[in-house]
């Protein structure tokens, strides 16, 4: 797969001004960022994990986290509930006193403040919570690869070339690549939505499993603050 930087030089090369690689390192940047920010790629989905604490009601969302998807709560049997997210006003009402509700099994969760608040506290520190979300992808390096999959990195191609033209004062060239930049990223969503469906479908969490990673302190959601 091609890094941040093979992909800057293969189209400075095709525009024939390989001395512009800091401004395109910019441009590469603005494109990368316009084409993660499009829409709520499957390609970001990811899913962390955390052991619930008895009586802890809230937890700190991960460090990258954008979009919630799926939150449920493991207790080890079959009854292990995917919990209903609640407008904050909602839950508040009727959680007014979370530090007084027995704890018990989490039914209902609301986000706020970069946190997720959860009813019933857990009764047992063996529950483990399951986030699946869309995260904020890092900024890249020269030598990182993109994380859009490979059939459609001509996209980010497309958006290069069209900003190196723009720069160059070639207004028709970069017009007709900015259009095709923008048809490509439609072309993008639609094919995205229609492979979705196995973010919604991940299994849940079953001890043994393996879906939890035995580097777990890499894991942002192991580290959010309580």
């Amino acid at each position: 797969m091609a890094t941040k930087l093979e992909i800057i030089n293969s189209v400075l090369t095709e525009v024939g001004r390989t001395d512009l690689v800091v401004q395109a390192r910019i441009w590469f940047d603005e494109v990368y960022q316009t084409v993660l920010s499009y829409t709520d790629w499957a390609f970001i989905t990811t899913r962390a994990t955390r052991a619930c604490g008895v009586g802890i009601y809230k937890y700190g969302l991960p460090i990258d986290f954008r979009k919630l998807h799926v939150l449920f709560v493991n207790t080890g049997s079959s009854d292990s509930p995917k919990l209903h997210e609640m407008a904050l006003a909602d839950f508040v009402g009727r959680y007014p006193r979370l530090e007084s509700i027995p704890n018990g099994i989490p039914t209902d969760f609301t986000v706020y403040d970069n946190n997720i608040l959860i009813a019933a506290p857990p009764q047992s520190n063996s529950y483990v919570m399951n986030l699946i979300y869309t995260y904020n992808p890092p900024a890249l390096v020269d030598g990182d690869t993109p994380v859009i999959p490979d059939r459609w990195l001509n996209c980010l191609r497309y958006g290069l070339r069209a900003a190196a033209y723009l720069h160059l004062r070639e207004q028709e060239k970069a017009k007709a690549l900015a259009e095709v930049f923008g048809g490509y990223l439609k072309k993008m969503e639609q094919d995205d939505k229609d492979s979705s469906d196995d973010r919604i479908t991940l299994q849940p969490y079953r001890r043994n499993s393996g879906i939890i990673p035995t580097e777990y302190w890499k894991n942002p959601f192991i580290a959010a603050v309580q």
